[in-house]
């Protein structure tokens, strides 16, 4: 019964991953070699004895890459700022501070213990951005935003073979950046 659970286990997965990738297939518009941008983070994730992962337990992202790259190339694109920064206009995106206001008044009025009314205190909406420029002012779904951004970071990669910081990272960001594409090119 083991044996038996653990190869359907394995062909559902397997069908899973064959449905995702003739999906991603169906979005090309001709038979060119697609490039999928994946982020950085994927590079250290559940690479045993990196600093991040001290503790956590070993996440699917080297593995799900791995097996995209049979289908597709992968470019690893840095991730800094791409939810924090808007798509539209490339400024500063913060949280949404009339929803969480909002959200925040209405679980406050409902809160019955302390404990309930200090977390209503805190309470912010994780998910929603809304970009600081005053002519853009857009709201943003955050990790939209973000794989968004890593697309738009994956085409300047390709065409300048730089990644291009958005103009509100200070410097630190920017050597940052550097010093990782270094180490992402030495593994």
């Amino acid at each position: 019964k083991h044996r038996q659970r653990a190869w359907s286990r394995f062909i559902r997965a397997q069908r899973s991953l064959t449905n995702f990738v003739r999906r991603i297939r169906e979005m090309s518009r001709d038979n060119a070699p697609m490039v999928l941008a994946y982020g950085s983070w994927s590079s250290v994730a559940g690479r045993p004895g990196a600093p991040c992962n001290r503790g956590v337990p070993p996440c699917p992202g080297i593995g799900f890459r791995k097996k995209l790259s049979h289908h597709f190339i992968i470019v690893h694109t840095p991730e800094h700022y791409t939810s924090k920064t808007c798509s539209v206009c490339g400024s500063l995106c913060g949280p949404c501070k009339e929803v969480d206001a909002t959200r925040r008044a209405e679980r406050m009025a409902s809160a019955k213990t302390d404990a309930e009314k200090k977390r209503a205190s805190r309470f912010s909406v994780r998910g929603l951005r809304r970009c600081c420029n005053a002519e853009c002012a857009i709201f943003h779904n955050r990790d939209l935003n973000a794989a968004i951004n890593i697309g738009y970071r994956c085409q300047s990669l390709l065409r300048s073979g730089r990644d291009e910081l958005p103009s509100h990272a200070t410097d630190e960001d920017d050597e940052l950046s550097r010093l990782t594409a270094e180490v992402e090119d030495y593994f």
